[in-house]
């Protein structure tokens, strides 16, 4: 499917494997698709849009983006005509002169995982859920929302030895120990025009400390606590999603 718009050309493919799809000039997007048996598919297709204007920032006169997802063919007419309507070169920054748009309809996941990381640099950390007796968590408060401590891992440094080093470092608590391994995140972000990727290794920890938290000011932690929490409380929480995800992991285990 090919569509001109003001000056861009947008092309629109469904394959059936990654292996079909030139490495050159891609970038691959997350979407969590859901299946609509109203055929609503609005506000997934404006997350795609939204993604898309957001992802587009290189120089290249032509640009490639895979979705690892498996849409439906009213969901791929859905997002044509989308694009259809809004988007102009001016959208891109008068940069682009074509874009196409993938649909891979059965995933090679491991080959997309390579290709998305690609497109990153890799910065490998650790970090730590710690409880006490009292099945409280350890949290700490940084720029505005309540977070778990965690760090870059130092060369050399054994994984385990950075999660604790930096639960220290950022909380002031004293006599940490590991229970188990507790999850693995990533997250992405952009260092000084850059995007960095960020795998975390989370490790439940169990502590009795009771003394004074001295939070890390240098790290922008303002504050440091003990807190209580149920999955509603987790819900709640003023934090990041990835951070739920690994409070509900650990409160798994604690319970």
């Amino acid at each position: 499917m090919r569509i001109f718009q003001r000056g861009l050309m947008i092309t629109i493919e469904r394959v059936k494997s990654y292996t079909e799809v030139s490495q050159q000039n891609t970038t691959l997007l997350s979407q969590n698709y859901k299946k609509d048996p109203l055929k609503n598919y609005t506000q997934q297709i404006q997350n795609l849009f939204e993604k898309t204007k957001n992802s587009v920032k290189s120089l290249y006169s032509k640009f490639v983006i895979i979705w690892d997802i498996e849409p439906e063919i009213d969901y791929t007419i859905a997002f044509a005509r989308t694009l259809a309507k809004n988007i102009s070169a001016s959208y891109f920054n008068g940069v682009l002169a074509e874009l196409k748009i993938v649909f891979i309809d059965k995933i090679q996941k491991n080959n997309l995982q390579s290709l998305y990381r690609s497109q990153f640099s890799l910065i490998p950390a650790a970090g730590g859920l710690v409880y006490n007796d009292r099945k409280e968590t350890l949290l700490i408060y940084r720029k505005n929302k309540w977070d778990l401590p965690k760090g870059k891992i130092e060369a050399h440094e054994p994984t385990n030895e950075c999660a604790i080093r930096e639960v220290c470092e950022e909380t002031g608590i004293k006599e940490v120990q590991i229970i188990e391994k507790l999850a693995t995140t990533y997250h992405e972000y952009m260092l000084n025009d850059k995007p960095i990727l960020k795998k975390t290794e989370w490790f439940l920890m169990k502590s009795d400390y009771q003394g004074a938290f001295e939070p890390q000011l240098i790290e922008d932690i303002t504050e440091v606590t003990w807190k209580f929490l149920s999955y509603t409380q987790i819900e709640e929480l003023e934090t990041y999603p990835l951070i739920k995800y690994v409070l509900k992991k650990g409160l798994k285990r604690i319970m």
